[in-house]
């Protein structure tokens, strides 16, 4: 059995680590109150600024999809495709671009070179229809 330099006899894993870093809360926090199913206070606005409810989801990383085209082909000329094969599209020449975040459309762009690499620049953002999943 393991043992640990603070025994505690609640199953509340917040109070586990409070024991475990020698039970003294850090300067300025306010204990905790309440255990699980608590919802969260926002902090106040002492100089801090407004609380904003979507700050831990503005890291996260999304996959982002530029779509050039679309097209179809039969599945012998899919089998038969090789190097230098030319796939025709639906699109037209300098029609703008779909961005998707998460297969989710949200744009529309075009392409630019920022110095040796390609890039695309946002030229139109989807209103709420276009949000819906694409299936």
């Amino acid at each position: 059995m393991f043992s640990s330099p603070t025994s505690s006899s609640s199953s509340d894993p917040a109070a586990a680590r409070a024991g475990s870093s020698g039970g003294a809360a850090p300067a300025g926090s306010a204990p905790a109150a309440g255990g699980a199913g608590t919802t969260p206070v926002p902090p106040a606005s002492g100089g801090e600024g407004p609380y904003d409810p979507f700050a831990l989801f503005r890291d996260v990383c999304c996959p982002v999809e530029v779509v050039l085209g679309t097209g179809t082909l039969t599945l012998r000329r899919c089998l038969g495709l090789e190097r230098g094969s030319v796939v025709r599209l639906a699109q037209s020449a300098g029609e703008d671009l779909l961005v998707a975040v998460n297969g989710v459309r949200i744009a529309q762009a075009e392409v630019v070179i920022i110095d040796e690499t390609i890039a695309v620049r946002v030229t139109h953002l989807a209103g709420p229809t276009g949000r819906e999943r694409r299936g």
